[in-house]
């Protein structure tokens, strides 16, 4: 006969039985169905990261082509503009330089004959009215020097002129020290030119008579400074001085 102690010890057993079943269930759970949940949700969660960074490197990418297309084209416009504003430059100065130094060679016109003289006409750059007039003045050499000289100064006044433009124009893609420096330059050489206009138009004038003298004294190193700062831009070789 089972009595009642004997029921209660096995009710007892039963249920440790039972609970040691339930905690070893949530013992496996973390190494086994637990595992593969937390597994899905880290792939999931690592599956978003990556489709965000990779918006975001994307996006990065489009920006740098952006910049780096921009940076290409404003380089190669800055390239063609020192280009020509240089050739121009250049032009202007060596036009200054002759029309300050005013070396002009000619033949002695009161030896020629009047057929040697055609044949010299016919060689210049003079058109027919100034052909007409040379023939028929008195002083013929005077008058070749003063027609040459008027011809160097406004072919001077020209070039400056078309590089102030130039610069003006193109400026933006010249960095603004070389900017400063061309400005500097051209600014130069209008003095020198507006110097031999005067005297040109006023022989007893006296105003800046010692113009040509400076030029002259500071026309190499500002050539150079003008080459080696559009240089060391167009080569990178170095910033402008």
């Amino acid at each position: 006969m089972i009595n009642w102690g004997e029921i209660a010890s096995w009710l007892l057993q039963t249920a440790t039985a039972a609970g040691v079943a339930t905690m070893a269930f949530f013992v496996l759970l973390p190494t086994k169905f637990g595992e593969k949940c937390l597994s899905f949700h880290f792939d999931r969660k690592l599956a978003d990261l990556k489709d965000a960074q990779n918006q975001k490197i994307e996006a990065l990418k489009e920006q740098l082509n952006h910049l780096g297309d921009r940076g290409k084209r404003s380089n190669e416009r800055e390239y063609e503009a020192l280009s020509d504003i240089w050739g121009q430059f250049v032009d202007a100065f060596d036009s200054t330089e002759q029309c300050v130094t005013q070396f002009i060679e000619h033949p002695d016109f009161d030896r020629l004959t009047a057929d040697e003289i055609d044949t010299f006409l016919n060689a210049t750059e003079f058109n027919e009215d100034q052909k007409r007039e040379f023939r028929s003045s008195q002083d013929k050499n005077k008058l070749y020097t003063r027609t040459l000289a008027w011809k160097n100064i406004a072919k001077a006044h020209n070039q400056i002129f078309e590089v102030r433009i130039a610069l003006k124009k193109r400026g933006i893609f010249v960095p603004e020290d070389l900017r400063r420096i061309y400005e500097e330059a051209i600014e130069f050489c209008s003095k020198a030119e507006i110097h031999e206009f005067v005297r040109f138009r006023h022989p007893d004038s006296t105003m800046g008579s010692d113009t040509p003298i400076k030029f002259f004294e500071g026309k190499a190193a500002t050539f150079k400074r003008v080459m080696d700062a559009t240089s060391a831009r167009l080569l990178r070789t170095g910033a402008p001085a």
